[in-house]
């Protein structure tokens, strides 16, 4: 369920689907379980579904509601409190700086900024004049190509670029073929010449809301200032 993109407050569509899809088989039915256990969905019989709160790592919570909606905001952080904790007691609500009523609510429950953050940039995509990509000599643009070999250097980039171990070319497959809103022209990747991949922008398109989200962007550390980002 995705809300007004006017509204998007912590998650936005493509983190939601990595979270649901890009998984292992053999991680996959045990994450789904983990969904229906720890996904908490505030419903109306007259409005519908008014927010749902989320989790991407144990002991986080993402509130999603209508900007204003304060008393869903407080129905789902109490439920949330009670369902998603870390075992070790702790409970990481994500609020963006804009947003004072979640703010003023969360202060109310106790809760105190942290120093981790994420920064969310928007911009608007009307009238406006992009440059020409000029790579460098030896780089190429191209979009993923839907292969496993593609899978595989994918998954390869993702681990060094954000220091991980647990991406694979079964994961990435997985999300590419089963996630909703994927488009493998919009996974653009710069290769070199030995056909690595090194740089990559995922872009995700939702045409009917008028939006367009761009995420991951890395690079290789090896490749890294040469403006291919």
């Amino acid at each position: 369920m995705y809300l007004s993109h006017q509204n998007l407050r912590c998650w936005e569509p493509r983190r939601w689907e990595g979270q649901v899809f890009h998984r292992s088989t053999a991680d996959f039915l045990a994450n789904r379980q983990k969904i229906a256990e720890k996904v908490g969905i505030l419903q109306d019989e007259e409005l519908g579904i008014r927010g749902f709160v989320t989790f991407e790592y144990e002991g986080s919570a993402m509130l999603q509601t209508q900007r204003g909606d304060v008393e869903a905001d407080a129905r789902l952080l109490d439920w949330a409190l009670e369902n998603m904790r870390h075992q070790d007691g702790w409970l990481e609500v994500w609020c963006e700086d804009s947003d004072k009523e979640r703010e003023e609510l969360l202060t109310s429950k106790g809760f105190r900024p942290t120093s981790e953050h994420q920064n969310k940039r928007r911009q608007s995509l009307l009238d406006r004049d992009f440059p020409t990509s000029n790579l460098p000599t030896g780089y190429t643009i191209r979009s993923f190509d839907g292969t496993r070999a593609d899978a595989d250097r994918m998954a390869d980039l993702l681990n060094v670029a954000f220091g991980r171990t647990f991406h694979s070319g079964e994961e990435y497959m997985n999300f590419a073929t089963m996630s909703p809103s994927f488009s493998a022209e919009l996974q653009v990747v710069v290769v070199n010449e030995n056909g690595d991949f090194v740089s990559h922008a995922g872009f995700t398109a939702h045409p009917e809301a008028g939006f367009l989200v761009v995420e991951p962007v890395c690079t290789h550390p090896d490749h890294q200032n040469l403006g291919l980002a």
